[in-house]
């Protein structure tokens, strides 16, 4: 495994883990929390070299 696939696999470690934390029953709020989780990345930024 390579720094970039640990890196990875990290990220969506942390991201099933910080979407154990809350429920969304509106479905608009939902699509702007899984927008700002998966597209946006506001948690977990690119990793700098």
């Amino acid at each position: 495994m390579n720094i970039f696939d640990l890196h990875a696999s990290v990220v969506a470690d942390y991201r099933d883990f910080v979407r154990s934390f809350f429920t969304v029953a509106d479905d608009r709020a939902r699509a702007f929390v899984e927008q700002t989780l998966d597209v946006e990345a506001r948690l977990w930024p690119d990793f700098l070299l």
